[in-house]
């Protein structure tokens, strides 16, 4: 009977944004929540895409266990890369990008 190692692939988070600079847009960027220092969020240059995803390392495979603070379960490479490619477009729209960038007090 054989041994079988089942390992759940990791990528550091500067990865995943170089992997998605590179087949995606060369315009996107992820940052760490400055409220939340607990999730990370892909960016199109200064607009967010909603796309949360960890600060640290992200996962190939989904891992129950591998939550934020508030016990929502982290994206995956494919979830996080799917998602954004839905939502890109729309964040581009120029009306859009203007309402998702605009200042407020």
């Amino acid at each position: 009977m054989g041994l079988f190692v089942w390992y759940n692939f990791l990528m550091k988070i500067t990865e995943f944004e170089e992997k998605i600079q590179k087949e995606v847009d060369p315009d996107l960027s992820v940052r760490v929540n400055p409220n939340a220092p607990d999730i990370a969020g892909i960016y199109y240059k200064e607009a967010y895409c909603s796309v949360a995803v960890p600060p640290d390392e992200i996962r190939e495979e989904p891992d129950k266990n591998y939550m934020d603070k508030m016990g929502h379960q982290y994206r995956t490479i494919d979830q996080a890369i799917n998602l954004l490619k839905a939502k890109l477009e729309s964040v581009k729209d120029p009306d859009n990008y203007k309402l998702l960038t605009e200042k407020h007090d």
